[in-house]
């Protein structure tokens, strides 16, 4: 990416590490106290002024300081990194080797092939391959780039693994001036499965950046080290879902307690039922829950005990409790109704009896 004639958004760390090692021999710079500067051609010929905000413009590159530092190519660093728009790709300098696979190269020079394929080597449970375009992937767009991409093996992938596999990937160039690996990848993640076993990136770095010894991608007689990590994304194993039946299933319970007034024991607990494909169960304190002032009776639905939740596990349950009468009421002409006059308090249905959509749901019968 070069960067004539337009501008491309520097971060700190990027004007850091141009002012450290990528200033080309011969520069002259001259800057002013105002808000603009200008840097110069080494024959004075051409003049280019830029504004004071970390921005590359043609062949000038400008510090937060002011520092004018001329003549310099932007791959050198960012090789085809486009920080704007929606570009997912990014990179890097980091200390920590490739985990999944590393690929040192003696003799670069003596690679006359096209590519090459590395040894296989797993990594997520299956097996994968780095290739390399040392000359850069024509095809694929990438000459005069460093081509990189990682091959899926699903030879041996049996009917009961998943049919895609989904991984991050990361690729790796060493820099041993600066004793980092240079690193770029796609942040989003890649699928691959028996049509689609191959992904990469055709412009890793430049290759006129790659192959110039002062930038420490080459060393020691053409020596040269590539790697990969490969993070195989886990398949879905645990979800929830929520979801609430609008036609709910009105299932009915009757409980009989007989010599409620001669009853001993603390509680006592109904027979189990099945509702909504769970066991249940009543409990009833016939001399209040001592939890209380026992001058209520106490009443509760609960699981039946052969019914466990796993943690976190909830259901959700509507449920109406109620008391008959079992006496009845006799509805005559002059007695055509039968109630409360004091039922429920407004301030109780307010804040425990209405639903979301201010429903009230009368008793049922």
């Amino acid at each position: 990416m070069m960067c004539h004639g337009r501008k491309v958004k520097m971060r700190d760390n990027e004007m850091s590490q141009i002012r450290q090692s990528l200033i080309p021999t011969g520069t002259e710079v001259s800057a002013g106290d105002g808000e603009r500067r200008r840097c110069k051609t080494p024959e004075g010929q051409r003049e280019k002024v830029v504004s004071d905000n970390d921005f590359v413009e043609e062949d000038c590159v400008l510090s937060k300081g002011g520092e004018l530092l001329f003549g310099f190519d932007i791959t050198q660093l960012l090789g085809q990194q486009n920080w704007q728009g929606d570009s997912t790709i990014v990179n890097n300098l980091r200390e920590h080797p490739p985990s999944s696979y590393s690929l040192k190269i003696n003799k670069l020079s003596q690679l006359t092939f096209d590519k090459y394929e590395s040894h296989r080597f797993l990594s997520g449970g299956y097996n994968w391959r780095l290739v390399i375009y040392p000359k850069g992937n024509e095809k694929d767009k990438g000459s005069g780039f460093i081509s990189m991409y990682v091959e899926f093996d699903n030879t041996k992938v049996s009917s009961t693994s998943p049919m895609e596999v989904f991984a991050y990937i990361i690729f790796f160039v060493y820099n041993k001036k600066e004793n980092k690996y240079f690193t770029i990848q796609d942040v989003e993640v890649k699928r691959f499965n028996a049509l689609r076993t191959v992904w990469g990136l055709s412009q890793v770095l430049s290759l006129e950046t790659f192959n110039d010894l002062e930038n420490g991608y080459t060393f020691e007689g053409e020596q040269c080290e590539f790697g990969v990590d490969v993070m195989v994304a886990s398949p879905i194993t645990k979800w929830e879902v929520v979801s609430f039946d609008e036609k709910l299933d009105i299932l009915k319970f009757s409980w009989s307690v007989k010599d409620f007034s001669v009853l001993k024991e603390e509680f006592y607990v109904s027979e189990r039922f099945s509702m909504g494909g769970r066991l249940w169960d009543l409990q009833m304190y016939p001399k209040g829950d001592p939890r209380r002032d026992k001058k209520w009776l106490s009443i509760f639905l609960r699981l039946s005990g052969s019914e466990t939740l796993t943690v976190d596990e909830k259901i959700y349950v509507i449920a109406h409790l109620r008391v008959l009468d079992p006496l009845g009421n006799w509805f005559r002409d002059r007695n055509k109704g039968w109630g409360y006059l004091e039922f429920l308090s407004f301030s109780k249905l307010r804040k425990s009896y209405l639903d979301l959509e201010d429903t009230f749901f009368p008793l049922n019968l």
